[in-house]
């Protein structure tokens, strides 16, 4: 069976299920958030799947911190955690601290972790930050760095039993060579992918 549905908080922008919007990250937006999954948690009322809402760096759960208060508050243990780590290396500082990031959201939310979402980041260099969803393996900043420490995450994602899926690619040569490079870097783990 299906061990966990994911989806997202929602949002205020009346345009996009998960849209930016300034009140995503609001007291309201939070209270919300733990009202919609309780009912939705309750209602369902599973008896081996379990409901999680994904990460994104405009809204609430917005990294590890943010994902433990909601896990307090909604107070369900029919609640689970999703990671994408690239929804929540939302900034420089988590770019380039990546491996410590990583760590720091498994240990914090590991116990809790039921799938995870693959795919990398490439730093498109321009005036603002601009973080490309890209392939794994296939991130970074041209010239200067790789992209997300693939072998950190899938350490991490194996520790807990989830699954990992890759996602939001244009092509099936996206996925082949996402899927790849996840598979390289499961064996050089010891990893069976």
């Amino acid at each position: 069976g299906v061990r966990c549905c994911v989806d997202v908080a929602g949002s205020f922008d009346g345009k996009s299920l998960s849209g930016p919007h300034p009140k995503n990250l609001s007291r309201e937006f939070f209270d919300g958030t733990v009202e919609n999954c309780r009912k939705i948690v309750d209602a369902v009322n599973a008896k081996r799947s379990f409901f999680s809402i994904e990460m994104k760096g405009w809204d609430i759960p917005d990294g590890p911190d943010s994902y433990l208060q909601l896990i307090r508050a909604i107070d369900r243990p029919r609640f689970g955690v999703h990671i994408d780590i690239c929804n929540a290396i939302n900034c420089p500082v988590r770019y380039y601290n990546d491996t410590a990031f990583i760590h720091e959201t498994f240990q914090k939310l590991g116990k809790w972790v039921l799938s995870c979402h693959a795919k990398d980041l490439l730093w498109v260099p321009q005036v603002n930050v601009n973080f490309k969803e890209v392939p794994p393996g296939q991130g970074g900043i041209p010239g200067v760095r790789g992209g997300v420490d693939y072998h950190s995450y899938l350490a991490e994602v194996s520790k807990t039993g989830a699954t990992l899926m890759l996602e939001h690619f244009d092509t099936n040569e996206e996925f082949q060579q996402g899927a790849t490079y996840i598979r390289k870097i499961a064996s050089e783990l010891g990893i069976e992918a």
